[in-house]
């Protein structure tokens, strides 16, 4: 199940805001968290992510948060910026699937675009 994030969920997995608000997706396998999607609204805006193992466990639910999140971010955002985590070898992959386009290297990482496509 796929559903809006509550403040709980933080705590559950582990998370923190930075003390700035998030609006975000999360998804439950056997009624607990076990993954979420979603934007921390900082100056620009920027997308995260946060998978368990046990989401890891199942790759079709892995592809139904992304289309998901594709939707969210439709719905509530304009542009986003992502920084592609090194440690895991499909994030590039994985936000280029969602729409985000390579924007620029930092010391952060490499960093990508998301902008608001509209619907024809």
């Amino acid at each position: 199940m796929i559903r809006p994030m509550e403040a709980e969920d933080l705590t559950n997995l582990d998370l923190n805001s930075f003390g700035k608000s998030i609006r975000a997706v999360v998804a439950e396998v056997g009624g607990k968290a076990v993954a979420v999607a979603g934007v921390i609204h900082t100056s620009p805006p920027y997308a995260f992510a946060n998978l368990t193992p046990a989401m890891r466990d199942h790759p079709r639910d892995i592809m139904r948060v992304i289309k998901s999140f594709d939707a969210f971010l439709q719905q509530h955002y304009e542009v986003v910026y992502a920084v592609a985590d090194p440690e895991e070898n499909n994030a590039p992959r994985v936000l280029r699937k969602i729409g985000f386009e390579y924007y620029m290297t930092t010391i952060q990482g490499d960093i990508y675009r998301w902008q608001q496509q509209p619907y024809h």
